[in-house]
Protein backbone atom coordinates (compact mmCIF):
# COMPACT_ATOMS: atom_id res chain seq x y z
CA UNK A 1 0.00 0.00 0.00
CA UNK A 2 1.63 3.48 -1.50
CA UNK A 3 1.50 6.09 1.00
CA UNK A 4 -0.82 9.16 -0.21
CA UNK A 5 2.05 12.37 -0.50
CA UNK A 6 0.41 15.13 1.92
CA UNK A 7 -0.35 17.95 0.11
CA UNK A 8 1.64 21.24 0.55
CA UNK A 9 -0.62 23.91 2.26
CA UNK A 10 -1.41 27.12 -0.13
CA UNK A 11 0.23 30.52 -0.03
CA UNK A 12 -1.02 33.90 -0.57
CA UNK A 13 0.91 36.92 -1.92
CA UNK A 14 -0.03 40.45 -0.11
CA UNK A 15 0.79 43.58 -1.23
CA UNK A 16 2.12 45.25 1.96
CA UNK A 17 2.74 48.59 -0.07
CA UNK A 18 2.31 51.00 -3.77
CA UNK A 19 6.65 51.40 -3.23
CA UNK A 20 8.17 52.83 -6.06
CA UNK A 21 5.43 51.45 -8.91
CA UNK A 22 3.62 52.98 -10.90
CA UNK A 23 0.53 52.68 -13.45
CA UNK A 24 2.81 51.14 -15.91
CA UNK A 25 3.93 48.53 -13.63
CA UNK A 26 0.99 47.83 -12.04
CA UNK A 27 -0.73 47.48 -15.98
CA UNK A 28 2.19 44.73 -16.61
CA UNK A 29 1.11 43.12 -13.41
CA UNK A 30 -2.62 43.02 -14.38
CA UNK A 31 -2.00 41.74 -18.02
CA UNK A 32 0.22 39.07 -16.17
CA UNK A 33 -2.96 38.30 -13.35
CA UNK A 34 -5.17 38.46 -16.46
CA UNK A 35 -7.26 40.64 -14.19
CA UNK A 36 -8.55 44.11 -14.84
CA UNK A 37 -5.87 47.00 -14.20
CA UNK A 38 -8.15 49.02 -12.14
CA UNK A 39 -8.59 46.00 -10.00
CA UNK A 40 -5.05 45.24 -9.49
CA UNK A 41 -4.68 49.08 -8.91
CA UNK A 42 -7.41 49.18 -6.16
CA UNK A 43 -6.05 46.60 -4.18
CA UNK A 44 -2.31 47.92 -4.31
CA UNK A 45 -3.76 51.09 -3.24
CA UNK A 46 -5.26 49.55 -0.28
CA UNK A 47 -2.03 48.04 0.47
CA UNK A 48 -1.59 45.82 3.02
CA UNK A 49 -4.25 43.80 1.53
CA UNK A 50 -4.02 40.22 -0.37
CA UNK A 51 -3.03 40.66 -4.35
CA UNK A 52 -3.55 36.44 -4.70
CA UNK A 53 -4.80 33.64 -3.09
CA UNK A 54 -4.62 29.82 -2.74
CA UNK A 55 -1.65 29.33 -4.48
CA UNK A 56 1.56 26.78 -4.12
CA UNK A 57 4.61 28.90 -2.88
CA UNK A 58 6.28 28.07 -6.19
CA UNK A 59 3.73 30.44 -8.22
CA UNK A 60 3.63 32.62 -5.45
CA UNK A 61 7.70 32.95 -5.29
CA UNK A 62 7.34 33.41 -8.90
CA UNK A 63 4.83 36.26 -8.63
CA UNK A 64 7.03 37.94 -5.89
CA UNK A 65 9.52 38.36 -8.22
CA UNK A 66 7.44 40.16 -10.98
CA UNK A 67 5.90 42.75 -8.74
CA UNK A 68 9.42 43.36 -6.94
CA UNK A 69 10.57 44.11 -10.43
CA UNK A 70 8.27 46.97 -11.06
CA UNK A 71 8.59 48.19 -7.47
CA UNK A 72 5.42 46.69 -5.16
CA UNK A 73 6.65 45.63 -1.85
CA UNK A 74 5.14 42.47 -1.34
CA UNK A 75 4.90 39.17 1.38
CA UNK A 76 4.30 35.61 1.15
CA UNK A 77 1.93 34.07 4.10
CA UNK A 78 0.19 30.68 4.63
CA UNK A 79 -3.63 31.32 3.25
CA UNK A 80 -4.48 30.06 6.61
CA UNK A 81 -3.35 33.11 8.36
CA UNK A 82 -5.52 36.33 9.05
CA UNK A 83 -5.52 38.64 5.80
CA UNK A 84 -4.65 42.44 6.56
CA UNK A 85 -7.32 44.19 7.28
CA UNK A 86 -5.86 47.91 6.73
CA UNK A 87 -7.35 51.17 7.71
CA UNK A 88 -8.07 53.24 5.11
CA UNK A 89 -7.88 57.05 4.85
CA UNK A 90 -8.95 59.87 1.56
CA UNK A 91 -6.15 61.64 0.87
CA UNK A 92 -5.08 65.09 -0.53
CA UNK A 93 -1.92 66.38 -1.44
CA UNK A 94 -0.78 70.13 -1.02
CA UNK A 95 1.91 71.80 -2.79
CA UNK A 96 4.37 73.53 0.04
CA UNK A 97 7.01 74.84 -1.86
CA UNK A 98 5.50 75.90 -5.34
CA UNK A 99 9.01 75.80 -6.44
CA UNK A 100 9.12 71.95 -7.21
CA UNK A 101 5.42 71.91 -8.69
CA UNK A 102 6.64 70.38 -11.87
CA UNK A 103 8.28 67.43 -10.00
CA UNK A 104 5.40 66.78 -7.82
CA UNK A 105 2.82 67.08 -10.55
CA UNK A 106 5.34 64.46 -13.13
CA UNK A 107 5.47 62.13 -10.09
CA UNK A 108 1.82 62.00 -9.22
CA UNK A 109 1.02 61.96 -13.14
CA UNK A 110 3.48 58.42 -13.20
CA UNK A 111 1.59 56.67 -10.45
CA UNK A 112 -2.00 58.06 -11.25
CA UNK A 113 -1.88 57.56 -14.79
CA UNK A 114 -2.88 61.00 -15.71
CA UNK A 115 -1.82 63.65 -18.22
CA UNK A 116 0.12 66.20 -16.12
CA UNK A 117 -2.22 68.78 -17.08
CA UNK A 118 -5.20 67.07 -15.63
CA UNK A 119 -2.87 66.09 -11.97
CA UNK A 120 -2.04 69.76 -11.94
CA UNK A 121 -6.02 70.77 -12.07
CA UNK A 122 -6.85 68.29 -9.28
CA UNK A 123 -3.62 69.98 -7.14
CA UNK A 124 -5.19 73.71 -7.92
CA UNK A 125 -8.25 72.71 -6.42
CA UNK A 126 -8.91 72.67 -3.09
CA UNK A 127 -7.72 70.59 -0.53
CA UNK A 128 -6.32 68.77 -3.62
CA UNK A 129 -7.91 65.81 -3.18
CA UNK A 130 -6.38 62.79 -5.45
CA UNK A 131 -7.61 59.57 -4.02
CA UNK A 132 -10.05 57.17 -1.74
CA UNK A 133 -9.60 54.60 -0.03
CA UNK A 134 -6.04 54.08 0.28
CA UNK A 135 -3.60 51.83 2.52
CA UNK A 136 -1.35 53.69 5.30
CA UNK A 137 1.73 52.36 3.56
CA UNK A 138 0.73 53.14 0.50
CA UNK A 139 0.33 56.63 1.58
CA UNK A 140 3.45 56.90 3.42
CA UNK A 141 5.24 55.47 -0.01
CA UNK A 142 3.20 57.93 -2.00
CA UNK A 143 4.63 60.85 0.31
CA UNK A 144 7.78 59.63 0.17
CA UNK A 145 7.91 59.54 -3.76
CA UNK A 146 7.00 62.63 -4.12
CA UNK A 147 9.53 64.19 -1.60
CA UNK A 148 10.04 67.77 -0.07
CA UNK A 149 7.48 70.19 -1.16
CA UNK A 150 4.59 68.33 -1.09
CA UNK A 151 2.27 67.05 2.05
CA UNK A 152 -0.39 64.55 2.05
CA UNK A 153 -3.18 64.87 4.60
CA UNK A 154 -5.03 62.35 5.37
CA UNK A 155 -9.13 61.42 6.31
CA UNK A 156 -10.26 58.05 7.18
CA UNK A 157 -12.93 57.13 4.71
CA UNK A 158 -16.43 57.55 4.83
CA UNK A 159 -16.34 58.59 8.34
CA UNK A 160 -16.35 62.92 8.68
CA UNK A 161 -17.01 65.30 9.56
CA UNK A 162 -17.72 66.56 6.40
CA UNK A 163 -17.95 70.53 5.76
CA UNK A 164 -19.06 72.37 2.77
CA UNK A 165 -17.04 75.22 0.52
CA UNK A 166 -19.40 77.24 -1.71
CA UNK A 167 -17.06 79.33 -4.31
CA UNK A 168 -17.56 83.14 -4.41
CA UNK A 169 -20.41 84.06 -7.09
CA UNK A 170 -21.96 80.69 -6.84
CA UNK A 171 -25.68 80.47 -4.98
CA UNK A 172 -26.61 77.28 -3.38
CA UNK A 173 -29.86 76.28 -4.74
CA UNK A 174 -33.16 76.77 -2.18
CA UNK A 175 -33.74 73.13 -1.27
CA UNK A 176 -30.21 73.28 0.54
CA UNK A 177 -30.74 76.43 2.29
CA UNK A 178 -34.24 75.28 3.60
CA UNK A 179 -32.25 71.62 4.41
CA UNK A 180 -29.70 73.46 6.45
CA UNK A 181 -30.73 77.42 6.99
CA UNK A 182 -27.23 77.53 9.39
CA UNK A 183 -25.34 78.06 5.91
CA UNK A 184 -26.89 81.47 5.99
CA UNK A 185 -24.47 82.42 8.81
CA UNK A 186 -21.57 82.31 6.93
CA UNK A 187 -23.58 84.23 3.88
CA UNK A 188 -23.49 81.21 2.20
CA UNK A 189 -20.31 81.36 0.27
CA UNK A 190 -16.47 80.26 1.03
CA UNK A 191 -15.71 77.54 3.55
CA UNK A 192 -18.93 76.48 5.68
CA UNK A 193 -18.02 74.11 8.81
CA UNK A 194 -21.20 72.16 8.83
CA UNK A 195 -19.74 69.29 10.13
CA UNK A 196 -21.78 66.41 8.35
CA UNK A 197 -21.80 62.97 9.37
CA UNK A 198 -21.26 60.30 6.61
CA UNK A 199 -24.89 59.71 5.74
CA UNK A 200 -25.68 63.49 6.48
CA UNK A 201 -23.29 63.97 4.03
CA UNK A 202 -24.68 61.80 1.27
CA UNK A 203 -27.71 62.85 1.76
CA UNK A 204 -26.63 66.45 0.81
CA UNK A 205 -23.85 65.72 -2.18
CA UNK A 206 -26.85 63.92 -4.18
CA UNK A 207 -28.46 66.95 -4.34
CA UNK A 208 -25.10 69.07 -4.71
CA UNK A 209 -23.57 66.65 -7.10
CA UNK A 210 -24.81 68.51 -10.56
CA UNK A 211 -23.55 72.30 -9.22
CA UNK A 212 -19.85 72.54 -9.76
CA UNK A 213 -19.97 76.08 -7.55
CA UNK A 214 -20.16 73.76 -4.35
CA UNK A 215 -18.49 70.47 -2.58
CA UNK A 216 -17.81 68.45 0.55
CA UNK A 217 -15.05 68.36 1.59
CA UNK A 218 -13.55 65.76 5.03
CA UNK A 219 -12.59 68.03 7.53
CA UNK A 220 -9.56 66.44 8.02
CA UNK A 221 -7.15 66.85 4.60
CA UNK A 222 -8.28 70.96 4.99
CA UNK A 223 -5.71 73.30 7.65
CA UNK A 224 -6.48 76.69 8.44
CA UNK A 225 -4.78 79.98 9.56
CA UNK A 226 -5.51 82.89 11.77
CA UNK A 227 -5.58 86.31 9.67
CA UNK A 228 -5.38 89.89 11.44
CA UNK A 229 -7.85 91.49 9.57
CA UNK A 230 -7.30 94.89 10.40
CA UNK A 231 -5.03 96.87 11.96
CA UNK A 232 -5.35 96.71 16.30
CA UNK A 233 -3.08 99.55 18.83
CA UNK A 234 -0.20 97.63 19.92
CA UNK A 235 -0.45 97.86 23.84
CA UNK A 236 2.06 95.89 26.04
CA UNK A 237 -0.69 93.44 26.51
CA UNK A 238 -1.78 92.37 23.02
CA UNK A 239 2.40 92.18 22.34
CA UNK A 240 2.55 89.67 25.16
CA UNK A 241 -0.38 88.01 23.45
CA UNK A 242 0.92 87.45 19.74
CA UNK A 243 4.58 86.47 21.48
CA UNK A 244 2.80 83.71 23.83
CA UNK A 245 0.12 82.71 21.22
CA UNK A 246 2.18 82.36 17.84
CA UNK A 247 5.47 83.16 18.88
CA UNK A 248 5.57 86.69 17.23
CA UNK A 249 8.57 88.34 19.08
CA UNK A 250 7.83 91.75 20.98
CA UNK A 251 10.52 93.69 18.33
CA UNK A 252 8.13 92.84 15.65
CA UNK A 253 5.00 92.09 16.73
CA UNK A 254 4.28 96.38 16.94
CA UNK A 255 4.72 96.62 13.24
CA UNK A 256 2.29 93.11 12.62
CA UNK A 257 -0.80 94.53 14.84
CA UNK A 258 -0.63 97.20 11.78
CA UNK A 259 -0.01 95.60 8.81
CA UNK A 260 -3.32 94.16 8.37
CA UNK A 261 -4.17 91.94 6.63
CA UNK A 262 -1.57 89.42 7.93
CA UNK A 263 -0.89 85.91 8.71
CA UNK A 264 -0.55 85.39 12.91
CA UNK A 265 -0.80 81.42 12.25
CA UNK A 266 -0.90 78.39 9.92
CA UNK A 267 -1.13 74.93 9.75
CA UNK A 268 -3.87 74.65 12.48
CA UNK A 269 -6.85 72.68 12.51
CA UNK A 270 -10.22 73.93 12.03
CA UNK A 271 -10.80 73.76 16.57
CA UNK A 272 -7.16 75.32 16.89
CA UNK A 273 -8.00 78.11 14.74
CA UNK A 274 -10.77 78.55 16.12
CA UNK A 275 -9.69 79.14 19.73
CA UNK A 276 -6.79 81.13 18.63
CA UNK A 277 -9.59 83.66 16.93
CA UNK A 278 -11.67 83.41 19.48
CA UNK A 279 -8.42 84.09 21.98
CA UNK A 280 -7.30 87.71 20.02
CA UNK A 281 -11.40 88.79 20.15
CA UNK A 282 -11.29 88.35 24.03
CA UNK A 283 -7.86 91.19 23.50
CA UNK A 284 -10.39 93.16 20.78
CA UNK A 285 -7.87 91.73 18.13
CA UNK A 286 -9.97 91.26 14.80
CA UNK A 287 -8.95 88.36 13.72
CA UNK A 288 -10.80 85.44 11.34
CA UNK A 289 -10.05 81.82 10.16
CA UNK A 290 -9.17 80.52 6.63
CA UNK A 291 -9.04 77.80 5.24
CA UNK A 292 -5.13 77.50 3.67
CA UNK A 293 -5.12 76.91 -0.23
CA UNK A 294 -8.92 77.96 -0.77
CA UNK A 295 -8.27 81.82 -1.57
CA UNK A 296 -7.53 83.56 -4.50
CA UNK A 297 -5.42 86.40 -5.99
CA UNK A 298 -4.38 88.30 -8.68
CA UNK A 299 -0.51 89.49 -9.13
CA UNK A 300 0.87 92.74 -9.85
CA UNK A 301 4.30 93.58 -11.14
CA UNK A 302 6.26 97.01 -10.02
CA UNK A 303 9.67 96.63 -11.37
CA UNK A 304 11.98 93.84 -12.59
CA UNK A 305 15.85 93.60 -12.90
CA UNK A 306 15.91 92.00 -15.95
CA UNK A 307 13.13 92.74 -18.52
CA UNK A 308 14.48 89.84 -21.00
CA UNK A 309 14.53 87.01 -17.83
CA UNK A 310 11.12 88.56 -16.58
CA UNK A 311 9.47 88.14 -20.28
CA UNK A 312 10.99 84.74 -20.41
CA UNK A 313 9.50 83.75 -17.43
CA UNK A 314 5.97 84.86 -18.57
CA UNK A 315 6.03 83.35 -21.72
CA UNK A 316 6.91 79.74 -20.31
CA UNK A 317 3.67 80.03 -17.99
CA UNK A 318 1.63 81.16 -20.71
CA UNK A 319 1.15 84.48 -20.28
CA UNK A 320 1.76 87.98 -22.52
CA UNK A 321 4.29 90.28 -21.20
CA UNK A 322 2.95 94.12 -20.90
CA UNK A 323 3.81 96.52 -22.65
CA UNK A 324 4.74 98.26 -20.02
CA UNK A 325 5.42 98.19 -15.92
CA UNK A 326 4.05 98.35 -13.13
CA UNK A 327 1.43 95.80 -14.60
CA UNK A 328 -1.22 93.75 -12.99
CA UNK A 329 -0.37 90.47 -15.24
CA UNK A 330 -2.83 88.57 -13.54
CA UNK A 331 -6.16 89.09 -12.24
CA UNK A 332 -7.73 86.40 -10.77
CA UNK A 333 -5.92 83.10 -10.12
CA UNK A 334 -6.42 79.76 -7.76
CA UNK A 335 -4.10 80.10 -4.51
CA UNK A 336 -1.56 77.43 -6.20
CA UNK A 337 -1.21 79.14 -9.93
CA UNK A 338 -0.51 82.32 -8.18
CA UNK A 339 1.98 80.94 -5.51
CA UNK A 340 3.76 79.29 -8.61
CA UNK A 341 3.43 82.37 -10.52
CA UNK A 342 4.56 84.81 -7.51
CA UNK A 343 7.76 82.17 -6.97
CA UNK A 344 8.57 82.41 -10.99
CA UNK A 345 8.82 86.05 -10.54
CA UNK A 346 10.86 86.13 -7.44
CA UNK A 347 13.21 83.93 -8.99
CA UNK A 348 13.45 85.87 -11.99
CA UNK A 349 14.70 89.32 -10.23
CA UNK A 350 11.00 90.49 -10.61
CA UNK A 351 9.59 92.72 -7.29
CA UNK A 352 5.47 91.44 -7.16
CA UNK A 353 3.28 91.29 -5.29
CA UNK A 354 -0.26 89.93 -4.99
CA UNK A 355 -3.70 91.58 -5.07
CA UNK A 356 -7.22 91.07 -4.33
CA UNK A 357 -9.01 89.19 -7.02
CA UNK A 358 -10.45 91.20 -9.87
CA UNK A 359 -13.61 89.23 -11.90
CA UNK A 360 -15.62 90.71 -14.32
CA UNK A 361 -13.28 94.39 -14.31
CA UNK A 362 -14.14 94.70 -9.91
CA UNK A 363 -12.32 93.72 -7.13
CA UNK A 364 -13.46 91.75 -4.85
Amino acid sequence: MVEGRVAAPKVRVDVRSLGTSDLHGLSVVAQGMSLPVSEVATRVWQAPAVLVDQVDRDTAEHLVAVLEEVGLETAIADSSSPPPAPILYDLAVQVVDTGRVGEIVNALSAVLGLEPVQTYELLATPPGSILGSVGEASALALEQRLGPGARILRSPSGEGPYDLFVEPGYSLPPTVLRRLPQIMEDDGIGYIPLGLEHENAEQLWAVLKSHAGARLIPRDLVRFEVILSAPADPDPERIAFLEEAFGIPPAVAAQVLQAAPVSLADDLTLDAAGHAVHRCRALSIPAVREPMYFGRAGVRVDEVKDRTEFNRTLTRLGIAPPDRLPAQIARDLADLEARRLMSALTNSGAKARFTEPVTNGRER
